[in-house]
């Protein structure tokens, strides 16, 4: 990255990379050694101690039986009491969740009434308690522009640590949580656009109808205040004012919300525009905003035919609505539409979304590249161009794309990028967009945790170049280009522009995986296991309990925990399964390829290989002189392509439980038949 790697914007990184490893450590201190299960239940024991941690620096004379909050939010004081900790927690916690600005719903208080700290540990409620005391409270309502941005949004960040590869999504909660990085530049950028006499408007309204745990509210009422406040338009009454009311999100999880919530009340908002929908798209407390939005800032679900609720569908087919993707039709003749009964919820929020704006609001939006290329080219001449005689919907004013490790952390290796739009109005459209190329965001996946990028974390760079560029400079760059709209004929991915050439190429398998050194050595009396090849499954199972004790003359390759090892031999029989968290480590065949993910879940990585598309792959990739001898080697592993599309995290929950559930029956059996012997 050059010259846009500052040596503070490291150190930042740093700051939250640490921040992120407590907080990975507080999950493991109330889930292992706290022993609160399942994980969900440890997460909100964790917003348990958040919400006092909050009320007890918003409300610092609040005591329970005798002892004020602030005290008892100490990890000495927590020591001192011995045995009788966990009583006095409880205590503290009731007071602060029946404290009557946080009642909400039928609750009788922030979490449901009679709910308490489920710790009983003196020693792990003290760390808890430490840690948790360490989370910064964001500056008051009066603070200066800068110190309001430098805040760290910290109960976001410990969201996004507790959450990824974590929660259990029966109750609705977003799979893929946005990266702070993504969140603060697509709101930067997009705020930046918003008129001055709008951002002083009473009646200013930014939403998130698929609002998560608030993290792109939140960044944008800090952005805003921070333009406000340099405009000269804000004070602090107006700033609290604004808080309580310009920033409305819906989500179909209770749970989220919740998160949201205290995400809020950490900025003293006792009671933020936040709603519990079952659908946004027919929601009547969103619909009834259509066309009265300034702003919404947003990351929707997104997989190929994933929404079929015929209410919603039926919903943008309605002309009030100025919506399309409710209906298909024949190349541009608009005539021959036709109901669609399935369809990608990205797109349909896409549009919904700009329906939700008034003439000149803006749309930041995370989207799929699958959803920006040729394959949607419909809806993008569409909302662009119009179509069936109707007037073109929104401008395309930028396009970022992601590197392909964004939501990593989160459990996913899709490719995506964002945008900035804008409801069209009576203004002249720009002729020109903006476009860029992030290739790095601040921080890494190594199994399962973040280590900073060495390279740091361009957006801010490519955010601060949008600003210059709206603001009437010339601009150019390695990583950002201004192109003319005409240019961008194969969608609007920036795969498609001048930008092509270093991102055009086909994703391969060896952008989140590498290969481990081949070291070859024979069994010692520490390694857990062997694994041959026939070991090993073409279903991905693996009979641990013969690699346990098959011990061969032949030298093996060291192979760990979190791996993913294929096979070379024979790729007609795909043989590809990963190591999982207690197998330990050992050695494989030297027949096996050894992979360690980057920036991907382990269980994942292997299903990906496991699919059809990388298996046809290596198939046809094998040589020698039979079938059964043909070979593949790790260069034609790695320079797989990535299959075309992306697994949820249950799936891949599924199939991790699956595997591991399989090796815990096959110990059970070898103990049991082994009673008989």
């Amino acid at each position: 990255m050059g010259n846009i790697v500052r040596a503070e914007q490291l150190n930042l990184i740093d700051a939250k990379v640490d921040l992120a490893r407590r907080f990975d450590e507080l999950h493991e201190l109330i889930y292992r050694r706290g022993g609160v299960r399942p994980v969900n239940a440890a997460i909100d024991e964790l917003c348990k101690l958040l919400l006092l941690r909050v009320h007890a620096a918003w409300h610092p004379d609040a005591e329970a039986d005798g002892v004020r909050l602030s005290t008892v939010m100490n990890a000495a004081y927590i020591r001192s009491l011995g045995s009788s900790a966990p009583k006095v927690l409880r205590a503290a916690f009731a007071v602060a969740n029946a404290h009557p600005d946080y009642h909400w719903g039928e609750q009788g208080g922030f979490f449901l009434e009679g709910d308490t700290l489920r710790l009983t540990d003196t020693n792990v409620l003290a760390e808890a308690v430490d840690l948790v005391s360490s989370i910064s409270i964001p500056a008051a309502t009066n603070a200066e522009p800068a110190s309001v941005l430098a805040e760290q949004d910290s109960a976001g960040l410990a969201f996004e640590v507790f959450l990824r590869g974590r929660y259990e999504h029966s109750g609705g909660l977003g799979t893929y949580l946005t990266p702070e990085p993504v969140v603060e530049a697509m709101t930067e950028m997009a705020v930046a656009m918003l008129p001055a006499d709008r951002l002083a408007a009473d009646d200013l309204l930014i939403g998130d109808p698929c609002a998560g745990t608030g993290r792109f509210l939140i960044s944008a009422m800090r952005h805003v205040e921070a333009r406000q406040r340099g405009l000269g338009i804000a004070d602090a009454r107006r700033v609290e004012d604004l808080r309580q009311t310009a920033f409305l999100g819906a989500d179909q999880s209770d749970s989220s919300l919740l998160k949201a919530r205290l995400n809020f009340l950490m900025y003293g908002v006792m009671r933020p525009r936040l709603i519990r929908v079952d659908d946004s798209i027919v929601a009547p407390e969103i619909t009834n905003l259509i066309g009265k939005f300034d702003m919404i800032l947003t990351n929707p679900p997104f997989g190929d035919g994933k929404y079929d609720r015929p209410e919603g569908l039926a919903a943008l087919r309605r002309d009030e609505l100025e919506a399309v993707a409710g209906w298909t039709w024949r190349g541009s003749d608009f005539g021959t539409r036709t109901p669609v009964d399935r369809a990608d919820p990205a797109v349909l929020f896409w549009d919904f979304d700009l329906s939700l704006l008034r003439p000149g609001g803006l749309l930041g939006i995370v989207l799929p590249d699958g959803a920006l290329g040729p394959k949607y080219s419909w809806l993008h001449d569409a909302l662009l161009d119009g179509v069936g005689g109707r007037a073109p919907k929104a401008e395309l004013l930028a396009v970022v794309s992601l590197p392909r490790q964004t939501f990593a952390l989160s459990g996913t290796a899709a490719k995506t990028s964002f945008l900035i739009l804008r409801r069209r109005d009576d203004e002249t459209p720009h002729r020109k967009v903006f476009l860029a190329r992030s290739q790095h965001v601040g921080y890494v996946q190594r199994g399962r945790q973040m280590e900073r990028d060495p390279e740091g974390n361009d957006l801010p760079a490519i955010a601060s170049a949008f600003a210059e560029y709206i603001a009437g400079r010339p601009v150019a760059g390695e990583l950002w280009d201004v192109v003319p709209k005409s240019s961008m004929r194969r969608g609007l991915d920036a795969n498609g522009t001048a930008l092509a050439s270093p991102m055009a190429d086909v994703p391969r398998i060896g952008e989140v995986a590498t290969a481990r050194k081949r070291h070859h050595r024979g069994r010692k009396a520490g390694d857990a296991f062997f694994l041959s090849i026939l070991h090993v499954g073409s279903d991905c199972l693996v009979d641990w309990v013969a690699a346990r004790d098959y011990s061969p003359k032949t030298p093996g390759r060291d192979c760990r925990e979190g791996d993913v090892i294929v096979s070379c031999l024979n790729p007609q029989i795909p043989r590809v399964t990963f190591i999982p968290q207690g197998a330990g480590d050992g050695l494989c065949s030297a027949e096996f390829a050894v992979l360690e993910p980057v920036n991907i879940d382990s269980a994942k990585l292997a299903l990906l290989i496991r699919s059809d598309e990388v298996t046809a792959f290596l198939a046809a990739s094998g040589r020698g002189t039979s079938s059964s001898r043909r070979r593949i080697d790790v260069e034609q592993i790695l320079g797989a392509r990535l299959p075309d599309f992306d697994l949820d995290d249950a799936v891949v929950d599924q199939f991790r439980e699956a595997v591991e559930a399989d090796a815990r029956a096959r110990a059970t059996l070898a103990q049991v038949l082994g009673r008989l012997r």
